[in-house]
């Protein structure tokens, strides 16, 4: 007897009926019964009545003796007493013939264990419902029997003992209906079943097989009807196929015992082919036989074969578990550079350096049910050569396994540009020094770590002497590679723990830590002076010049970096007056400085009520027709008695004081009113400040010139540079983005010479990218200047954003950058700066080149 089993509870009324006798309501509790009782076997019936009629007041439940000796007559068979010894604890005391049989356990063998068998488990649920409520319990059982499920009704009777613990009389009838198994299994799934009968030869091989049953879930995949089947030889069904072959998969399952699954393709009556995933068990000479459709599965599988083919990522799929290549596309196999058979038989080990296995391994063990997981790691190619990744990786089920769907991404040439760009973010592109902003960022570092018992700390600011005659003199390509060499010179000077930088111009700063004191720094100054005043030969010439320095100490000259430059700024001043080549200490007294500054400031402030302001204009060309595409607004100040001002003295001063924002007002509102009288082809180019975007409502003010002008938004180009992202971004941000909504273009000037990266690209969305000066200055000499260019460049042409370098002097520049595929120049080498009078004539000539094929006309 099978020990599965499951019991249905039958309501057989609360005890209250019983109660409800005694009071004497009996018409009351016999109604109530009634209902409960519809549906009982006579013999139940007549039990629960007898029940009910040996009630003996006021014990309530009726006593053993009436119902237990010899009041059963030929139900004895089918009954058995059992004992409650302790809550939940069930003895057999005595059962029936029919009972032993059907609980297969004799009587007086002792507990009931209901976890033996699911028919126990019945009885002894019904004995605890009876016992709990004083009030006959019913149940229905099901077991399985030779295949067929059989049902029974159950009935606990609760009685009472005088002589010990509670009695219960349990009664078991059998029902008439009998369910086959193997008929329900084979009708519930859609799934095809089928039992084969071996058929064996002479030797008594197994050759063949007889369908003895099937349902109709077989019958459908194999398009034939049950009967048609039934009683059909396997063999015959599978010639008419053409799938003789899959015969022999059959009998080797009955040689070799146990089951198997494999695939097979049942040819149909239409035409078309039908794929089937099979399970085949032998047992002895029968074979029992599931059939599966996976025809979508294999059709998705083929789909997924054609994508995965053709797909120019690099894709593979892999065993989580032995990192096996199970299949590769041509893509991956270019990019590892082995032929995709010799790829089957490696590992993902083959193609990683073994310092990452560890981490192959943690990513392939991370939960199978995320989502894409990503790693970034290196790869190796055949000839050993490594590779910079990032691979995307998905589990999935590939021919009934776990495997993982990677992608791999080579970023090796995209990561080497970042480095590249993040290097140029923090250095200098002519001398590869550091530039201002990581020399602050290392004196920020050394100042919060300052121990005065451990040693002071010496910034010295240096300016090169007799520079500028220099460069005037013999150009700036000599001028560059002398600063490159005075670069080299001071790297000599300094120890592993100091760092040199480039301020900018010919201007440098050194930083020392765990000085003993001025003497030391004196000394070191001194040496520098002595290294840099060295002749230097620059392509043939023979150069001298000098340095001026300044220096100021911590913690006793300032404990910020702001005050240190400041302070050593203001010494370097008092070197230079001192007659060049010298080095000097900050004094508190330097104030000299400080009111020439102010002098200076006055003057600013009276210069923009005297109107001694004037915008001067540099052409924008086009390196492809050669046309003036606009002009960029240049700020120039006209001083009654120092002449013309460098914007690089007083721009910055503007910027300090505030006075910026009103400047760049006016700026903004006379290039307007200028550019709207030029032909309407023509933008002009306005530079904004980082101040004005702080402290001015800088949208308001491009309103205004642009109102007040009648210039079309679209021929406004507004010039940033990375200083306005670099603080307050998000404001700053949010600003562009109105500014661009304006319908304005916004540009990125002097791009890579201060903190440009990617990420700048990548947060707004900047028409044009101006190449600064500095880079194209040094084109001639090729190396990292070049390829810098050729990068950016080339960035601008892959994001869609226009390139423009600046500082075109020769011939060769210009052709070079057309080449490599900038869209505009600005420079000498086409016209300086002019003022508004002369932008007419400049139009009419550079229209006239290009309509004589002339090309691009110097100016």
């Amino acid at each position: 007897m099978s020990a599965q089993a499951t019991r249905r509870e039958v309501d057989g009324g609360p005890v209250e009926h019983v109660a409800a006798d005694m009071r004497g309501d009996r018409r009351v509790a016999q109604g109530r019964a009634l209902v409960s009782t519809a549906r009982r076997p006579p013999e139940i019936e007549t039990l629960h009545l007898a029940w009910r009629a040996a009630i003996v007041p006021p014990n309530v439940i009726p006593p053993y003796e009436e119902l237990a000796l010899g009041g059963l007559g030929r139900l004895a068979d089918s009954a058995a007493l059992i004992r409650v010894t302790a809550p939940g604890q069930l003895d057999i005391l005595m059962a029936g013939p029919t009972i032993e049989a059907w609980i297969d356990q004799p009587s007086r063998r002792g507990a009931i264990n209901p976890r033996s068998s699911g028919l126990l488990r019945a009885m002894h649920d019904a004995v605890m419902r009876a016992q709990k409520k004083s009030y006959p319990a019913e149940t229905v059982a099901h077991a399985v029997v030779d295949g067929l499920v059989r049902s029974y009704d159950l009935l606990a009777l609760p009685v009472s003992n005088r002589w010990g613990p509670p009695l219960c009389q349990v009664y078991m009838k059998q029902r008439e209906q009998r369910y086959s198994l193997v008929d329900a299994i084979f009708s519930a799934t859609d799934e095809g079943v089928v039992a084969l009968a071996v058929i064996r030869d002479e030797t008594q091989a197994a050759c063949d097989f007889e369908i003895v049953a099937l349902n109709d879930g077989a019958a459908r995949l194999l398009k034939r009807g049950g009967v048609d089947l039934r009683g059909r030889r396997l063999s015959e069904l599978l010639a008419e196929g053409g799938r003789n072959g899959a015969l022999a998969r059959f009998c080797g399952v009955v040689e070799n015992g146990g089951s198997a699954r494999f695939e097979i393709d049942a040819f149909l009556d239409a035409g078309a082919d039908t794929h089937l995933s099979v399970n085949a068990s032998a047992m002895g000479d029968l074979v029992a036989v599931t059939l599966t459709d996976i025809s979508d599965i294999r059709a998705r599988e083929t789909s997924f074969r054609l994508l995965f083919d053709g797909s120019p990522t690099p894709t593979a799929l892999c065993d989580p578990e032995t990192f096996r290549f199970l299949a590769v596309n041509d893509a991956a196999a270019a990019l590892w550079g082995f032929s995709r058979e010799d790829l089957l038989t490696m590992t993902a080990f083959d193609v990683t350096p073994e310092e990452d296995w560890d981490d192959v391994r943690a990513f392939a063990s991370r939960d199978p049910a995320g989502a894409v997981a990503q790693r970034i790691g290196r790869h190796m190619r055949s000839d050993r050569s490594q590779l910079d990744v990032i691979v995307h990786s998905r589990a999935i089920i590939f021919r009934d396994r776990h495997a993982h769907l990677v992608t791999i991404i080579d970023v090796t040439e995209k990561q080497r540009a970042e480095v590249r760009l993040a290097h140029m973010a923090h250095h200098d592109a002519l001398t590869d020094l550091p530039n201002r902003a990581l020399f602050r960022q290392r004196l920020d570092e050394e100042l919060a770590r300052l121990d005065p018992e451990q040693g002071q700390l010496a910034l010295f600011y240096l300016d090169l002497d007799q520079f500028k005659a220099i460069n005037d003199t013999l150009g700036h390509p000599v001028g560059d590679a002398l600063l490159r060499a005075v670069a080299d010179r001071l790297r000599i000077c300094l120890r592993a723990t100091d760092i040199v930088a480039r301020f900018g111009g010919d201007e440098f700063g050194i930083l020392r830590t765990g000085l003993a004191g001025p003497d030391e720094a004196s000394s070191f100054a001194s040496y520098v002076v002595n290294a840099v005043s060295r002749p230097f030969v620059i392509e043939g010439h023979s150069l001298e010049i000098g340095t001026s320095i300044g220096i100021a100490m911590a913690p006793g000259d300032g404990l910020s970096s702001d005050l240190l430059l400041k302070n050593a700024d203001m010494a370097l001043y008092r070197a230079k007056d001192g007659g060049r080549r010298a080095f000097h200490f900050f004094e508190p007294g330097m104030d000299a400085r400080v009111r020439a500054r102010r002098l200076l400031e006055i003057d600013l402030r009276r210069a923009m009520a005297a109107g001694e302001f004037e915008l001067y204009y540099q052409p924008l060309v086009s390196l492809k027709s050669g046309a003036i595409t606009g002009f960029e607004a240049l700020l120039r100040w006209h001083h009654p008695s120092r002449g013309l001002v460098p914007p690089a003295e007083f721009i910055p001063l503007s910027e300090e004081i505030g006075l910026i924002v009103p400047l760049g007002e006016w700026v903004l509102r006379q290039a307007c009113a200028e550019a709207a009288r030029w032909p309407a082809n023509l933008k002009v180019a306005v530079n904004l400040s980082s101040v004005q975007f702080k402290t001015g409502n800088v949208t308001h003010a491009v309103l205004s010139a642009l109102a007040n002008s009648g210039l079309p938004a679209s021929r406004l180009e507004l010039e940033i540079t990375e200083s306005i992202l670099l603080a307050e971004s998000e404001a700053n941000l949010a600003t562009l983005y109105r500014l661009r909504g304006l319908g304005v273009s916004v540009s990125m000037d002097d791009f890579g010479t201060g903190y440009s990266s990617l990420s700048y690209l990548r947060a707004f969305p900047f028409d044009k990218i101006k190449i600064d000066r500095s880079f194209v200055s040094e084109l001639s000499d090729g190396g990292d200047c070049m390829a810098i260019v050729r990068a950016v460049a080339g960035l601008g042409s892959s994001l869609g954003i226009a390139t423009t370098a600046e500082g075109v002097e020769t011939g060769e520049q210009l052709a070079w950058l057309r080449n490599e595929g900038c869209t505009e120049m600005q420079g000498y080498y086409f016209s300086p700066p002019v003022p508004a009078s002369k932008i007419a004539p400049m139009l009419k000539a550079n229209e006239g080149a290009r309509s004589s094929c002339e090309g691009l006309v110097r100016h």
